[in-house]
């Protein structure tokens, strides 16, 4: 995974949770954008660890 695909990651992350927020607060239906943010959410944290493990052995 490249930076740039964990940095979209974390941009989506952030716009999809305040998409989110303002239809749930308007009482509006979101289950697709849910769906999506959880899956972004998944494999962000699977980038993180991955990157982690990556630092991990160059500093080794």
């Amino acid at each position: 995974m490249t930076a740039t695909r964990y940095r979209f990651l974390e941009k989506e992350i952030n716009r999809l949770g305040t998409d989110i927020y303002r239809k749930t607060s308007n009482g509006q239906s979101c289950k697709k954008a849910e769906k999506l943010l959880a899956d972004y959410k998944a494999e962000f944290k699977a980038a993180r660890l991955k990157i982690d493990r990556e630092l991990k052995e160059l500093n080794n």
